[in-house]
């Protein structure tokens, strides 16, 4: 794995947030794998680590819009950020029911 690539060890065998860090793999990819700095910089955050931990499924997008900011800072268009925007309404859905079954 280059040093650019997303390590997906931590990310979930199967749901909506697998789904949602595919869909930001293959729009990393598309667009030449800028580095965590070069994205971290686009969305005006100081932390690197904090869009690593994104892209490795540890920690997820605040909300909406920083998932839009996260997408095109990756170089993704219109559409990724449509179906990234429905995953993550999806990824909300199954963290609240896996919450209301604990």
């Amino acid at each position: 794995m280059s040093r650019r690539e997303i390590d997906d060890t931590a990310w979930p065998e199967a749901g909506a947030h697998r789904r949602l860090l595919e869909l930001l793999d293959r729009v990393h990819r598309d667009n030449g794998l800028k580095s965590r700095r070069t994205i971290a910089e686009k969305m005006n955050l100081k932390a690197a680590s904090y869009i690593n931990d994104m892209l490795r499924g540890i920690r997820r997008p605040v909300d909406a819009k920083q998932l839009t900011d996260l997408i095109r800072a990756l170089g993704g268009g219109a559409e990724d950020i449509e179906a990234g925007r429905r995953l993550f309404e999806k990824v909300l859905t199954e963290s609240r029911e896996q919450r209301s079954l604990a």
